[in-house]
């Protein structure tokens, strides 16, 4: 068991990103009040990205200090924070299809907090590819001042159970 360590460690990182994926899907899937084909591809999209984490925690894994088994996975997380994020956006068009609405300024705050491990992520690719994968390793710290920077650009808004 402790020589499958890393491949745990990764699967178990992977699966608490996905389980908050989902988690924020079905926040907002629950709150639908008219579901439409625009909605149900940018769903499909999203779930079509989801399925590559497995792959990708099994990859950085198996190669926990390879730069290219990092900037797979990176890409993967970058894939399925900004596909949540554009499901989000799909689905709360118009203000309409949501029960009771929506506004903008709250359509642009779940957004960010939605995508806010891929900005992170996107933030430390660059890293990674000139050779500095140390650092784009910790990038997924910047998540914290990205969201506090959304609050200080979105302010606080209405957190019922449809974000």
């Amino acid at each position: 068991m402790l020589a499958m360590g890393r491949h745990f460690a990764s699967f178990a990182i992977s699966f608490a990103l996905g389980s908050g994926f989902w988690l924020t899907h079905m926040r907002s899937a629950r709150s639908l009040r008219q579901f439409d084909w625009p909605a149900a591809v940018a769903n499909l999209f999203h779930l079509f990205t989801v399925t590559f984490l497995p792959f990708a925690a099994a990859l950085l894994g198996q190669h926990i200090r390879s730069a290219v088994a990092f900037m797979s996975y990176t890409i993967v997380i970058i894939l399925v924070s900004f596909s949540a994020a554009i499901s989000w956006l799909v689905a709360s068009r118009d203000s309409g299809r949501l029960i009771g609405g929506t506004t903008q300024r709250r359509r642009f705050s779940v957004a960010i907090r939605t995508g806010a491990i891929g900005i992170a992520f996107a933030i430390g690719l660059p890293f990674s590819l000139l050779g500095s994968t140390n650092i784009g390793r910790f990038s997924w710290l910047l998540v914290f001042p990205i969201l506090t920077c959304r609050r200080l650009i979105a302010g606080r808004t209405d957190t019922t159970a449809t974000e």
